[in-house]
């Protein structure tokens, strides 16, 4: 049987990283979560306040697409959400209906665009603890440079509202700088189609940004029938944001072997990111099996960034940053 066998990593990105040696036990390893534990200073900023007033507007217009759900609908929609972080928390919800979509932009698009714009954030903006300086690292091959002919390519798995991807435009402005000429290329991809009859009201608040929506289903191979498509549609991305599907597709992608992210992890390109947010503490485990999997089966070393306390009390979400180098795994 063929090995892997791992080239000594460089100095790189540090001591808070983990590279795939995926037979080594997760314990063994010394990760981010060793950095300093002291709390962060939280520097709000006058363009925080335009960032959270445009997401406010933007639920606000999502929740009017929805229409106006009977008393009887809302309530029935407000009880599926609540099943999502209680006992369905690892086998999800149906998000069909439009009672449903209402509740899940009022009481997510804000959160959830704030938490993606406050990763780059906290990355960028005057970064002082060892993670953050890592996470900055990390993430700055996504920022534009002069040479490139086109802007980056960016795929928010389980995204179909939108939620998640929503503050790239804002992203982009304050920390990338892709110029008009050159947008961003977002695809939302998640297995409720449904979600696309909201895909013009995005598109129009990311305008100059390209939007599209794409059907498919985390929790089976990319050679499923119902991801038909999807295999051409996250080829060649730059960022890969998974915010919240992880924990909740967890029973049935562990079912499956975790062959999504095995397919993922095999088309996988160079300086690609993937940007894993979900529910604390909860959401420690699936994360780490998936990260697992994916570095075992890149062709390229994969650096890894786990949370800290630190990070949780600035998030206050769970998050992994996987970032495939360029140097190949050699298969003897």
């Amino acid at each position: 049987m063929a090995s892997r066998r791992r080239q000594k990593a460089g100095k790189g990105l540090g001591s808070a990283l983990m590279k795939n040696q995926p037979h080594r036990h997760p314990t063994n390893r010394k990760t981010a979560s060793s950095a300093v534990k002291t709390a962060s200073v939280v520097v709000v900023s006058a363009s925080d306040g335009l960032v959270q007033d445009w997401l406010e507007q933007g639920r606000l217009k999502l929740m009017r697409n929805c229409g106006e759900p009977t008393a009887a609908q809302l309530a029935k929609a407000q009880q599926k959400i609540k099943d999502l972080s209680t006992n369905a928390d690892v086998d999800g919800i149906s998000f069909s209906g439009r009672a449903l979509h209402h509740v899940y932009y009022n009481t997510k698009f804000k959160r959830r665009g704030w938490l993606t714009y406050s990763v780059f954030k906290l990355a960028n903006e005057s970064p002082t603890r060892a993670w953050q300086q890592t996470l900055r690292s990390m993430l700055a091959s996504l920022a534009f440079q002069p040479s490139q002919s086109e802007g980056l390519r960016v795929c928010s798995l389980g995204g179909g509202p939108g939620t998640d991807a929503a503050s790239l435009s804002w992203i982009n402005q304050h920390f990338w700088h892709y110029p008009p000429s050159q947008p961003l290329d977002i695809s939302l991809l998640d297995a409720e189609g449904s979600w696309k009859r909201h895909l013009t009201v995005l598109q129009s608040m990311l305008v100059p940004h390209n939007l599209s929506f794409v059907k498919g289903d985390v929790t089976v191979s990319m050679d499923a029938v119902n991801n038909h498509s999807v295999r051409t549609s996250l080829s060649g991305c730059g960022l890969y944001l998974f915010s919240y599907v992880c924990h909740e597709t967890s029973r049935a992608a562990q079912s499956g072997q975790h062959m999504f992210y095995k397919d993922l992890a095999s088309q996988l390109q160079p300086h690609a990111v993937l940007l894993f947010l979900d529910v604390m503490a909860h959401s420690q485990a699936c994360l780490q099996a998936i990260a697992e999997v994916i570095m075992a089966a890149c062709p390229y070393h994969v650096d890894m960034l786990t949370g800290t306390d630190d990070s949780r009390r600035q998030l206050k979400a769970e998050m992994v940053v996987l970032k495939v180098s360029s140097t190949p795994i050699v298969v003897l």
